[in-house]
């Protein structure tokens, strides 16, 4: 907690959990890799490590705590399926650190919860404090899958749509299927800057058309 002069790039082989804050504000931390195993990735673990040089989580993760990647520069290639909890304020940000995904589709068959700004920071970089760093973060994304994801706790509303943002920028333009048939409440505007979204809640083949 608070070392700043870790410069560690890799963690050894057979760590299957990282205790709550294990790493805050360890801003030199470089890891380019977690190792296989890990299955849980509890609060604050990497909480304004500025420095971390992730693409890919592994997969079998099933949970990312609250704030866990909160103030990080991540360029993530896609999420792992495994997972089926996204903390509060995982992927928030501050300013200049953000939280990217380069996906065409994002395919999460086991999540079951979300927290109030996992989509809203994820699809347009937004996050309290940062209303107008990033804009089209999330360009290539053309399908959202999240056939069991039940849950979805709002307690921050935006205003300009969880897949827009405060600006009106349109940030997943590619958008075309949202798959969420068992989510009973959304945020406000949730659609929102989507211009090509043709499929909402449908079934995987696509019967419902929005076009």
């Amino acid at each position: 907690l608070n070392c700043k002069n870790i410069t560690l790039t890799k963690l050894p082989e057979g760590i299957t959990s990282i205790g709550t804050a294990c790493f805050q504000n360890c801003t030199n931390l470089a890891l380019t890799e977690l190792p296989e195993g890990i299955t849980s990735l509890g609060n604050n673990i990497f909480n304004s490590c500025t420095n971390l040089a992730l693409t890919e989580l592994p997969e079998g993760i099933t949970s990312i705590g609250n704030n866990c990647f909160n103030n990080c520069n991540l360029i993530l290639k896609t999420l792992p399926e495994s997972l089926e909890f996204i903390g509060n304020g995982a992927f928030r940000h501050y300013y200049e650190n953000h939280t990217i995904i380069l996906a065409e589709e994002l395919n999460l068959p086991n999540l079951i919860d979300i927290s109030s700004t996992w989509l809203d920071t994820i699809f347009t970089g937004q996050g309290s404090g940062a209303d107008t760093y990033i804009n089209n973060c999330l360009p290539n994304l053309k399908k959202l899958y999240c056939p069991k994801l039940s849950k979805t706790n709002y307690r921050y509303a935006y205003g300009n749509g969880i897949l827009g943002n405060h600006r009106n920028n349109v940030t997943a333009p590619l958008l075309e299927e949202v798959y969420m048939p068992l989510v009973t409440k959304l945020g406000s505007n949730f659609l929102a800057n989507c211009p090509n979204l043709k499929r909402f809640n449908s079934d995987i083949d696509g019967v419902a058309d929005l076009s």
